[in-house]
C-alpha cells in the first residue's frame, strides 16, 4: 500500500511484482473518497486469486474480477484484517499452487530452430491465457554478443556450441535492472566455465518488409 501511487499504475505495479518474486500481489492506493483505499490484484501460479479474495468479500465495497486478476475497494481500516486473513488462507495451499514454478514446454537444439518449426508453432494460435506460446529451451547455444536498447532492453546474437553457424538473435526487454538478474557480462563468464540454459518463445522480427526468427528470451540461467 502506498497513498500516494496513481490508481492508473496500480495493475502494472501488481503484475511486475508477480513477475519478479513469483507470488500473488495485491497493490494498494488511496482513492478519491477519503479513508477509501483501491487495490489492484494478480494471482501466481494455480492459485484462484477470485475465489480467495471472495471469502473475505464482507471486508470490501467494491469487488469483481476473475481467477488471474481482481479489482477491490474496502475502507482503510480493513487493510490489516484483509492482509491477516489472506496470510492464514495461503498457509494451508501448498506453494506449488499459489507460486509460479520453473517450466519448460520442450527442450530443443540449436539447429532445431527454422522458419518451418515457427509455421509449426503458429498451427497453435491464438495464443492468450490458457494457451501460451510454448516456452522452449536450449543448452548447445552460446551468447555471441549482445546490444543494449535504450539502457534496459537486450538484443542477443547466439550461435551454435558444436559448430559453425550462422547467428540467431533474441531480445529481452526490460532486462537490465531486473532482480536477481545476471548482467550480459556475468552470463559470458557463466559459459566460458559450462553450459548456459537459454528459455524463449519464438518469434518473428518484421522490419521494413524483411522477415527474421527472433527468440523472445525469457531468462537465462547456468545449467
Amino acid at each position: 500500500f502506498k497513498p500516494d501511487w496513481h490508481e492508473g499504475v496500480i495493475g502494472i505495479v501488481a503484475s511486475k511484482l508477480v513477475e519478479t518474486f513469483g507470488v500473488p500481489a495485491l497493490v494498494f492506493s488511496n482513492s478519491e473518497e477519503d479513508g477509501i483505499i483501491k487495490a489492484s490484484c494478480r494471482s501466481a501460479g494455480d492459485l484462484d486469486l477470485y475465489a480467495l479474495l471472495k471469502s473475505c468479500e464482507d471486508l470490501f465495497i467494491k469487488f469483481g474480477g476473475h481467477k488471474a486478476a481482481c479489482g477491490l475497494s474496502m475502507e482503510k481500516e480493513n487493510f490489516y484484517k484483509l492482509k491477516d486473513r489472506l496470510n492464514n488462507e495461503l498457509k494451508n495451499t501448498p506453494e506449488i499452487i499459489r507460486t509460479n514454478q520453473d517450466y519448460f514446454d520442450a527442450e530443443i537444439s540449436f539447429n532445431d530452430i527454422s522458419a518451418q518449426l515457427v509455421r509449426e508453432f503458429d498451427k497453435m494460435e491464438p495464443f492468450g491465457m490458457g494457451n501460451e506460446k510454448p516456452l522452449l529451451r536450449m543448452r548447445d547455444a552460446k551468447i555471441d554478443s549482445y546490444t543494449l536498447l535504450k539502457d534496459i532492453h537486450v538484443k542477443w546474437f547466439f550461435k551454435s556450441k558444436k559448430a559453425q553457424s550462422n547467428k540467431i538473435q533474441g531480445i529481452s526487454f526490460n532486462y537490465i535492472g531486473k532482480w536477481e538478474t545476471p548482467t550480459p557480462e556475468e552470463l559470458f563468464q557463466w559459459q566460458s566455465e559450462g553450459d548456459i540454459l537459454i528459455y524463449f518463445r519464438l518469434g518473428i522480427n518484421r522490419f521494413r518488409g524483411n522477415e527474421t526468427i527472433q527468440l523472445m528470451v525469457e531468462k537465462i540461467t547456468k545449467a
